[in-house]
C-alpha cells in the first residue's frame, strides 16, 4: 500500500474528503490530492502533520510500521478504526466487543455440555 493509498484509507475510515483533510491541516486542497495520488511525496514535517492529524505514526503512514509479526490485516484494521473514533465511541466499541466475546463463550459452553449429555446418553 503507497503513502496516497494509506491516506485514502485513513480518510476513508473517518468519512472524509480531500476538501475536509486539506482544511484540517490548512493545506491547499490540490496539495493533498496530490499526496493521495501519489504524484507528490510529503516532506518529513509534513508526514508529521498526517500522523498528528490521522493518531497513527509516520513509520504506519510509510509502510513499515508491524504491531505484531503475527497480526493479521483484519486486527491492524480494528486498530486503525478504534483510533479514528472519539472516546465515547471507543468505549462503546470495545462493550460491543465484550458482548460478541461473552456470547461466543456461552456457545462454547452450551455445546460443549451438549456433547457432553449426548456421549452419556449414547
Amino acid at each position: 500500500m503507497t503513502l496516497g493509498q494509506r491516506i485514502q484509507s485513513l480518510m476513508d475510515e473517518r468519512d472524509m474528503k480531500q476538501k475536509e483533510l486539506a482544511s484540517g491541516l490548512n493545506l491547499p486542497a490540490s496539495t493533498v490530492r496530490n499526496y493521495v495520488r501519489d504524484l507528490r511525496e510529503p516532506d518529513y514535517e509534513m508526514l508529521k502533520m498526517f500522523a498528528r492529524f490521522f493518531d497513527v505514526s509516520t513509520d504506519y503512514l510509510l509502510g513499515y510500521s508491524k504491531f505484531d509479526s503475527n497480526m493479521e490485516e483484519y486486527e491492524l484494521e480494528i486498530f486503525r478504526i478504534l483510533r479514528a473514533l472519539t472516546p465515547e465511541q471507543r468505549h462503546i466499541f470495545i462493550q460491543q466487543g465484550k458482548v460478541f466475546v461473552t456470547a461466543n463463550s456461552k456457545k462454547a459452553i452450551s455445546s460443549t455440555t451438549t456433547s457432553a449429555k449426548d456421549k452419556k446418553a449414547g
